[in-house]
């Protein structure tokens, strides 16, 4: 790994996980003091990140991580579901036994995901799904769900899985091995576009509270 991809990826997971608040501006220097290099491959992982939208460069002002809004977080979501039903649409299409057992394997060990576990058992249901669709679309989903993130690890603790949630959950997979294509977009779309307008309207709460 070079020194570039470390930094992008050391800056990016900041990014992700809070460390570095919405809206906090990037100081180069104090960056590459921090990480124990030099400000280029800052400068450079920076550009790369404003072009995966989570900072924000502003002409002859420093760069700020990319702000949390209410509207951004339901299009975000809205743009997942679209994307995600395309996948699957083009993943389920002759499904092999092996993407089978896949799928299943998946739901298998996020029925029985203990809490901490249940976000990355909830991906890894949601990609086994659409494990077939081509790498491109896939990597379009990967950037949303990445952005997509920064909004589930702030309100994470406020957003509660429910017997509803499950019970989708349940219904996309008996979709998926019965080859119902139709019938798994009709539950996959809302499903993922409700949690858009729920983490949506926490941020708008906030917004109204400030």
């Amino acid at each position: 790994m070079t020194v570039l991809e470390w930094t992008t990826l050391t800056l990016r997971e900041e990014l992700l996980s809070g460390e570095l608040r919405h809206g906090e501006p990037l100081k180069q220097d104090a960056i590459s003091s921090r990480l124990g290099v030099s400000r280029m491959p800052v400068r450079e992982a920076i550009r790369t990140l404003a072009a995966e939208g989570l900072v924000i460069e502003r002409p002859n002002r420093k760069a700020i991580v990319a702000p949390l809004f209410a509207d951004d977080a339901l299009e975000l979501f809205q743009i997942r579901a679209e994307l995600e039903c395309l996948a699957v649409r083009l993943s389920l299409r002759g499904l092999s036994s092996k993407q089978r057992e896949h799928i299943s394997r998946a739901h298998e060990k996020l029925v029985v995901s203990p809490e901490r576990d249940y976000p990355a058992r909830h991906l890894e249901f949601h990609n086994a799904l659409y494990a077939g669709a081509g790498p491109r679309l896939k990597a379009l989903i990967e950037q949303h769900i990445k952005l997509a993130e920064r909004y589930l690890r702030v309100e994470r603790s406020r957003l509660q899985v429910t017997e509803e949630d499950r019970e989708e959950h349940e219904a996309l997979l008996n979709a998926a091995m019965a080859g119902d294509t139709e019938l798994a977009v009709e539950i996959l779309h809302p499903h993922i576009a409700e949690g858009g307008r729920a983490i949506a309207e926490l941020f708008s709460r906030k917004d109204t509270d400030r």
